[in-house]
């Protein structure tokens, strides 16, 4: 999916993933009805490049059962030559229907305009 953001990886990063957009990823969690929102700082692991926990609540749109989902992501970025950013996200939600039974993953590549 192209989103015709016309800015360099590194800024891109800093924008939306680094330790310093926290507050900007929390304030985008709240305006999603979000609340509880936990975001550990980026660890070098050897295998990964760097990676981090993000856990929330997420308002859950049924009549029955729990009212808030506990939301836990494992989030993975790694930077390869030429500035080549990979960012991937592992969500799963648990206290829902079935939540047990699926993750939502995402691989984002990041390339210059």
């Amino acid at each position: 999916m192209f989103l015709g953001l016309q800015i360099k990886v590194e800024e891109f990063f800093n924008l939306f993933f680094s330790d310093n957009a926290v507050n900007f990823i929390e304030s985008f969690h709240r305006r999603c009805g979000d609340k509880e929102f936990k975001c550990s700082s980026w660890c070098p692991h050897d295998k990964f490049g760097h990676v981090r926990d993000v856990s929330f609540q997420h308002p859950i749109k049924i009549y029955f059962g729990a009212k808030f989902g506990s939301c836990q992501e494992a989030q993975k970025f790694r930077i390869y030559r030429n500035s080549h950013l990979v960012i991937e996200t592992s969500q799963g939600i648990s206290d829902v229907p079935y939540g047990d039974y699926f993750r939502v993953e995402v691989q984002a590549r990041p390339e210059l305009p």
